[in-house]
């Protein structure tokens, strides 16, 4: 039986261990006879063994009304990244280590439960997200965000986000519309594949492998920060150790075998910022009229965050962990004392919490209908209570509108998302 979640009301989707058929192009061709090599010579030759990326996939969170859309996204991303040669744990085996660990929200994992599905399942990473919108009809609306968790050290290593209109494709005669859920799932999926390699691992950036290695350089002396260092050359690996060396697509952070290196993405922008470290975003204050706006807040901001500065985002399981142990029922309640406990638990030094007023109420201009978002963020320093930085943005559909009406925007979470980029560079430059 699926783990259930408690509160969330999420279903969970099916993500069974695929079976990949072997595609052959073209006929058998006749061998040609090679002149005798040398062991040496044919072991450099050797093309090098393809690295096999291994999933435990967490049900993603549904914040839409449409139950089976999520899961048609969630099982229409694992074929795809299976076609790519990626692996995936089978529900029951990971329903097991959930329930031998008392996993009661599965939207997220902890340090400890990501470590214990690794070790249980020899899985490198974690799929998680959230489906902000899916409508069918006509007019079709699909909306996620997926990121990547790295099981060895429980951290968000890529993240993607995707939201798309079926009228988005309209030409300038009215065609070209997708009005077809199917289509535009597929359309989805294609964006959110661009941040995954050739072998269906995530493409970790730069930042994330600098990290690791840290982390790893760190292991002798603290034994619970992730990853494990690499072993020598000649050491005999484990079993665990080898499963997880073969899986790891990009590294599962740092490669346990040192002769492979990760997949890298460099991102010109992040190489002169500074992240700003470890950052825990508290639930978010709903003014608006939707009632997940502050929730998809919250995730957009933690995307925002991690793409554009490199920050760490604690997980959402982990927070939540911190604020029951703290017996924190309302925000109101934590005081500088109590914030600098949770941020001890958390590592985390920064804390963004606000509120959000609108999130897609539209606004009528010259007879045209604009979507409108605002947010106020404040970044918080845990160890003084005092707010370090903060920002209240308010946008509008049409506000990159050009003369010959390009740039408007008209779908609210794409809006909602460049909004929340803004806002997160905006705060680290501190004004």
């Amino acid at each position: 039986m699926r783990l259930a979640h408690l509160g969330l009301g999420l279903v969970l989707g099916l993500a069974a261990e695929p079976v990949l058929a072997q595609r052959y192009a073209g006929a058998l061709q006749t061998r040609k006879r090679e002149p005798a090599q040398s062991a040496a010579q044919a072991e450099a030759q050797a093309p090098a063994p393809r690295r096999v990326s291994r999933y435990a996939v967490l049900p993603l969170r549904n914040l839409s009304a449409d139950v089976e859309g999520a899961r048609e996204l969630e099982n229409g991303l694992c074929a795809a990244l299976a076609e790519r040669g990626a692996r995936f744990v089978p529900d029951a085996a990971l329903d097991a280590v959930l329930q031998r660990h008392r996993v009661r929200y599965t939207d997220s994992l902890s340090v400890a439960d990501a470590r214990a599905v690794r070790d249980a399942t020899g899985a490198s990473f974690a799929l998680a997200g959230v489906v902000f919108e899916f409508v069918r009809g006509s007019t079709p609306r699909v909306a996620l965000c997926v990121r990547v968790i790295d099981l060895a050290s429980g951290e968000r290593v890529q993240s993607s986000f995707v939201a798309l209109r079926g009228e988005d494709s309209r030409g300038l005669l009215g065609l070209g519309a997708v009005e077809d859920a199917g289509e535009l799932v597929e359309r989805a999926i294609d964006r959110i594949l661009a941040d995954f390699g050739p072998n269906g691992g995530p493409l970790v950036r730069r930042f994330v492998v600098d990290a690791a290695r840290a982390r790893a350089d760190n292991a002798s002396v603290q034994d619970d920060v992730a990853p494990r260092a690499a072993a020598p050359k000649d050491a005999k690996p484990s079993a665990a150790a080898g499963a997880e060396s073969a899986n790891a697509d990009a590294g599962s952070a740092v490669d346990a075998n040192p002769s492979a290196s990760p997949e890298v993405s460099d991102d010109p922008e992040l190489a002169e910022r500074a992240p700003i470290g470890r950052l825990a975003l508290l639930p978010f204050v709903n003014r608006s009229t939707r009632a997940d706006a502050g929730t998809s807040v919250a995730e957009l901001l933690a995307h925002a965050w991690f793409q554009a500065t490199g920050a760490q985002i604690v997980e959402s399981s982990a927070l939540r962990s911190a604020l029951v142990r703290a017996r924190i029922r309302s925000l109101t309640e934590i005081d500088t004392a109590t914030l600098a406990s949770i941020g001890a638990v958390l590592d985390a030094r920064w804390f963004a919490l606000g509120s959000v007023d609108r999130f897609g109420e539209e606004a009528v201009v010259r007879d045209q209908r604009y979507p409108e978002v605002e947010f106020t963020v404040r970044l918080v320093d845990g160890r003084t209570g005092l707010v370090a930085a903060s920002k209240t943005l308010r946008l509008r559909g049409d506000d990159g509108e050009t003369l010959l009406r390009l740039g408007v925007e008209r779908n609210a979470l794409a809006l909602a998302s460049d909004a929340a980029r803004e806002l997160v560079l905006a705060l680290e430059g501190g004004s």
